[in-house]
């Protein structure tokens, strides 16, 4: 499903981290001014993965949840 980053504006279905104020890319979350944890340890992992490379990364690894844990 297409949807909207508030950080950059593109709409697409790339992997998103939701939140309560909307959905972002994880990059532009990362980079944002909440600096998102989880978001950031996903960029980390990924090395520039994006798309459904990027979402079978996700799913594969748990980067956000495993920095969650620490």
């Amino acid at each position: 499903m297409d949807r909207n980053c508030i950080g950059c504006g593109q709409v697409d279905d790339h992997p998103r981290h939701v939140t309560d104020f909307g959905d972002w890319h994880n990059d532009c979350h990362a980079r944002s001014a909440q600096g998102c944890t989880a978001c950031a340890a996903v960029v980390k992992s990924a090395d520039g993965l994006q798309g459904s490379e990027l979402r079978a990364h996700i799913e594969a690894n748990d980067p956000a949840g495993k920095a969650l844990e620490s």
